[in-house]
């Protein structure tokens, strides 16, 4: 027979009623808020068991599956066979599709999409079940599921969501969260005009605050680069920003970390749909979702560096231990302006470590010298995600031969910098720093030449 889900069961057998479930849950839950996953599995184990048969421990089971805590590869495990077991169970795909953010193998922004076929199923079975709705709620319910599939399939679904979207909204047009949620597509996808349209219909539905809203509409406003309307809902939560004409808000805040990504996903397409090369960076907080990079940027490929101008989201992806303070990581949303800066690669000899990275205090306030020998590091993904781990004591090695970026602002006077670094050099014979680009651009191919033989011999030590 079916029941009222829409599912088939077995009459024979009793059934679970909801509040049995929910009971099971509220024992469970907890427990693997707390990360005790083998405790809260255990606790769960009268709903696992019946889910096979019972339409109301599928339901409360996939409830469940939202937890990360609870393992990524169990509850995968568990979610492909409440798909293949229920396909016609509504209210448990609800749940799936609420669970599907938390069932990638990265939980980044920027992170490939998914290659588990158990998302393109799940999105697929739920068309068709939209198909055979018969209420207005349940049809909006399963599109809004939909949207919620297709967004973490990738770009390749980008026409399926945005539809989902928009059907949603037409049956259930005074919802926010309906608004809101396409709202949040747009900006992921970078279209940050639609994106502000969408938060404030949702603004306006709400009829009060809702955080949620304003952080998407300030981040909106900030990749469209409408500065005024950036520098009202900031101002509005309270940030002490400046504005001057033509340009975005900018107030003093703590650097942050952002995960640059070569392709982040909004300039992505469905035949590209990658990341690419990923660096962790520093960056100088201007607004709550932007800032100007501060880090010379080890990968040439990325298509950002020192100085130029990003925009982040709102949520940390996760924070990292340096020394005393723990520093938050944002997902790479776009980058908002190349700054022009001019960077050339130098390699170096030093006395000690430090010593060429002190010459920073002898050049230009607009100008910078960064040594990737001492800060960068490449660390294994357990390291990277460990927050207990002190990121501040990951400096380089004492190295006497080190290699980085020389950085400079336009307009800098790039002879001057090398009569700088000369001068530095003279007094002491350890001290080196070769530029060979920098002469090259300055046209003394002479001296560019015996540079890059120097180099070349240091890449031999």
């Amino acid at each position: 027979m079916r029941d009222n889900t829409g599912a088939v069961t077995d009459s024979t057998t009793p059934k679970m009623t909801r509040e049995a479930v929910e009971e099971i849950l509220r024992a469970a839950l907890p427990v693997a808020k707390d990360e005790r996953a083998e405790e809260a599995w255990a606790a769960l184990k009268p709903i696992e068991h019946a889910a096979e048969t019972d339409p109301e421990a599928a339901w409360g089971l996939a409830v469940a599956i939202i937890r990360e805590a609870l393992g990524l590869e169990r509850r995968l495990m568990v979610a492909r066979a409440l798909l293949l077991q229920w396909p016609e169970h509504d209210a448990m795909l609800l749940e799936l599709a609420e669970a599907t953010e938390t069932l990638r193998p990265y939980n980044y922004l920027n992170a490939a999409p998914p290659d588990d076929p158990f998302f393109e199923r799940l999105a697929k079975t739920i068309e068709a079940r939209i198909a055979t709705a018969t209420t207005t709620k349940l049809e909006a319910r399963l599109n809004e599921a939909l949207a919620t599939v297709c967004r973490v399939l990738g770009r390749k679904w980008d026409d399926a969501c945005d539809a989902a979207h928009r059907r949603a909204i037409a049956l259930r047009p005074d919802r926010w969260q309906g608004h809101y949620n396409y709202g949040l597509f747009l900006k992921t996808r970078g279209r940050f005009e639609q994106g502000m349209l969408a938060n404030r219909r949702a603004a306006e539905l709400a009829k009060e605050t809702v955080e949620s809203i304003e952080w998407n509409l300030g981040i909106c406003a900030t990749g469209a680069n409408d500065g005024q309307a950036a520098f009202d809902v900031w101002t509005r939560m309270g940030n002490k920003l400046t504005l001057n004409e033509g340009s975005l808000p900018e107030g003093g805040y703590h650097s942050v970390q952002v995960r640059l990504a070569q392709h982040p996903l909004a300039s992505r397409t469905e035949d590209h749909d990658a990341p690419g090369q990923e660096e962790t960076i520093w960056v100088e907080r201007l607004s709550p979702c932007h800032g100007r990079v501060r880090s010379a940027l080890f990968h040439d490929d990325i298509g950002v560096d020192y100085g130029d101008l990003v925009l982040f989201d709102g949520a940390p992806i996760k924070t990292r231990k340096w020394g005393e303070r723990m520093v938050p990581v944002f997902s790479h949303l776009t980058t908002l302006k190349r700054a022009g800066w001019r960077i050339f690669r130098f390699a170096g000899t030093q006395a000690r470590k430090g010593q060429i990275a002190d010459l920073d205090d002898i050049l230009p306030d607009d100008a910078t010298i960064y040594v990737h020998t001492e800060l960068f590091k490449v660390v294994c993904r357990d390291c990277w995600e460990n927050e207990s781990i002190d990121h501040h004591e990951h400096d380089g090695d004492e190295r006497t031969i080190v290699r980085g970026k020389l950085c400079f602002a336009p307009g800098v006077d790039l002879s001057a910098v090398i009569e700088r670094l000369d001068d530095e050099s003279a007094k002491d014979e350890a001290l080196s720093v070769l530029v060979p680009d920098l002469h090259e651009a300055l046209g003394d191919s002479t001296r560019a030449q015996s540079e890059r033989r120097r180099v070349d011999l240091l890449a031999g030590n």
